[in-house]
């Protein structure tokens, strides 16, 4: 059937393929073209609409539609002109980073959408992938949908299909890509997974989110399955712990009964002096998660080692005790017992300075820090 393209992304392929093709055979070159890619030509009658929303994917039906045989489309997989993603589907590897795992993972989604009914929308897990927020524990690759009804859903092996109505305004469009929305994305993870998995992607989504969207979102979800726990797990998010180890973090200390820190707040000097911004703010105490990706992110390791040893410095010259802990501290109790020391270390004895909110973050708990003085 010939598709309209006007106003359409039309997908790459390499000039030595498209040719190929059109000469009904494969190309027996190299993995890596040297040839500049094209786009495939606007009165292109065999290109289907759902092919031309994900770029670099080429269908097994069109390529049979071209008039290419089973035995040519193995011989172009062998020789590496084009690299299967799912079944039925692949893409030109001279058009497509397959090294990088976030793109890979986004191209076997594409492809199972691709392989799917039109009317399923990308959702939980997967969802999360298309909006960037990172899951803890990343295990299940599976493409996630969800179809809009009441029942019918299944699970294999590479494809899981929800069954639960869908209200408009939980489906947006990301990159051509039917998705729930980062609101209904987080309310369906709440309702699927455990507690500390589900706070570590409403964390994430907060940061990009309002709290009324998603408390919009998850009375919508009334009666689902899983709704209580949905509802126990949102009312705890809070979108200024910027990492999944602050969030497992947060969730540890709840674990263990310790008092709920207060996030994003700046610490000042007598003078009202920015000093630092702590991960945790404790009375009297400053906790800190120290993860790898922290000094890494801003420049030269060992510049930001020392820029945070001097900053450390200045925080307890304004008697502020530090708590500092790693990833394997969250598997223990010691952690828990050594912050409980700090604090009873702590008691009636306020540090130097002030503090204050930083920045405008959604939070579904209260506010413990405002107007420039620890509440």
């Amino acid at each position: 059937m010939r598709v309209p393209l006007r106003g359409w992304a039309r997908p790459r392929i390499s000039q030595q393929f498209a040719q190929a093709l059109d000469r009904r055979e494969l190309p027996r070159g190299a993995r890596t073209f040297s040839i500049p890619s094209l786009w495939i030509t606007a009165d292109d009658s065999t290109a289907t609409s759902r092919t031309l929303r994900y770029m670099s994917l080429i269908p097994r039906a069109d390529l049979r539609r071209r008039g290419v045989s089973d035995g040519e489309v193995r011989a172009a997989v062998r020789s590496g002109s084009i690299v299967p993603v799912r079944r039925g589907v692949y893409v030109d590897p001279a058009t497509t980073d397959l090294s990088d795992d976030r793109t890979r993972r986004l191209l076997e989604l594409r492809a199972a959408v691709l392989s799917s009914d039109s009317d399923l929308v990308v959702s939980h897990s997967s969802a999360a992938l298309v909006h960037g927020i990172d899951l803890w524990p990343d295990i299940d690759r599976r493409a996630h949908l969800t179809a809009n009804r009441s029942g019918g859903g299944r699970a294999g092996t590479s494809r899981v299909v929800h069954a639960s109505p869908l209200h408009p305004d939980d489906v947006t469009t990301v990159d051509g890509v039917r998705v729930t929305s980062l609101a209904r994305t987080v309310v369906d993870l709440a309702c699927s997974r455990p507690f500390e998995s589900s706070v570590c992607s409403g964390d994430a989504a907060l940061r990009r989110t309002s709290a009324d969207d998603l408390a919009a979102t998850l009375a919508r979800a009334h009666g689902r399955r899983g709704i209580d726990r949905a509802r126990r797990a949102i009312a705890f998010m809070d979108g200024g712990a910027e990492s999944v180890g602050e969030s497992r973090s947060r969730v540890y200390l709840h674990r263990h009964g310790l008092p709920a820190p207060a996030l994003q707040c700046d610490v000042l000097d007598e003078r009202g002096r920015f000093v630092g911004r702590p991960d945790f703010l404790f009375d009297g105490v400053i906790g800190e998660f120290d993860g790898l990706a922290k000094y890494r992110e801003y420049g030269d390791a060992a510049d930001v080692v020392i820029a945070e040893k001097l900053r450390e410095d200045r925080l307890r010259s304004l008697e502020w005790r530090i708590e500092r802990w790693t990833w394997n501290d969250l598997a223990t109790s010691a952690l828990a017992d050594r912050l409980r020391a700090a604090l009873t270390a702590a008691e009636g004895r306020a540090p130097l300075g002030s503090t204050r909110r930083h920045g405008t973050v959604a939070n579904c708990g209260e506010v413990r820090v405002q107007d420039g003085n620890r509440a």
